[in-house]
């Protein structure tokens, strides 16, 4: 397996990860579109 910043830095090169991917390691993102999705399916 690839330790961690390894396999960051092969998600960024194939366009997975942000090129400032403290979104996308800290869960924001997720969090984010989570967010969205619940306010869409409760309106």
């Amino acid at each position: 397996g690839l330790d961690f910043d390894s396999a960051l830095r092969t998600a960024q090169e194939k366009g997975y990860a942000e090129a400032d991917p403290t979104g996308d390691v800290e869960g924001f993102d997720a969090a984010n579109k989570a967010a969205i999705l619940a306010t869409l399916a409760f309106q």
